[in-house]
């Protein structure tokens, strides 16, 4: 296993991808009772695509508390969220980093995140922090994923497989040492 070398490029495109993720996640969301809509799963599946898992999940789990710490809107910090969202970014980074970027891989790694992950573990969490019955939240949320999914697919379809995206981000993340 090789080591994972820190570029200057590697941190500013990591750092930028964080921005997103806060942004998709808390300002250009569509939120309801028990349910947010939000584009967040584009910086979190590009963040897997291009860095290896433990850093993915770091990043992403550093991009949600950080998103809740200074734009919680009341909401209490609660340490499952971040738990579900580096397990994203490491799912994704699983499926993803330094492989190629098959139909197969993007649909098993949305599903996994999708079903799993947001329908089942953040359910959970939402229960504990509302008191409320896992099981009387879950149908709708569940459905709610099952359409974000659809769309998390295309999408990701689309950026994971455009040759100019594809082609800048490899740049960014293909370090250039001088010898």
């Amino acid at each position: 296993m090789t080591k994972y070398r820190f570029t200057t490029q590697r941190l500013v495109l990591l750092a930028l991808l964080i921005a997103l993720q806060i942004i998709f996640s808390r300002f250009l969301a569509l939120e309801l009772d028990f349910i947010r809509v939000s584009f967040v799963f584009l910086p979190l599946i590009l963040i897997g695509a291009y860095f290896p898992p433990l850093i993915a999940g770091i990043a992403c789990a550093l991009a949600d508390t950080v998103g809740v710490l200074l734009y919680s809107k009341g909401v209490a910090f609660f340490p499952g969220y971040p738990l579900t969202t580096f397990l994203s970014g490491f799912v994704y980074s699983l499926f993803l980093y330094n492989k190629p970027k098959q139909l197969w891989r993007i649909i098993i790694s949305h599903v996994l995140v999708f079903v799993f992950l947001n329908s089942v573990l953040n359910t959970y969490w939402l229960s504990i922090v509302l008191d409320k019955a896992a099981l009387a939240l879950f149908p709708i949320r569940f459905v709610k994923n099952m359409v974000v999914l659809v769309i998390a697919i295309i999408v990701s379809l689309f950026f994971l497989r455009n040759k100019t995206i594809t082609t800048l981000l490899t740049r960014l993340t293909t370090p250039h040492f001088k010898r």
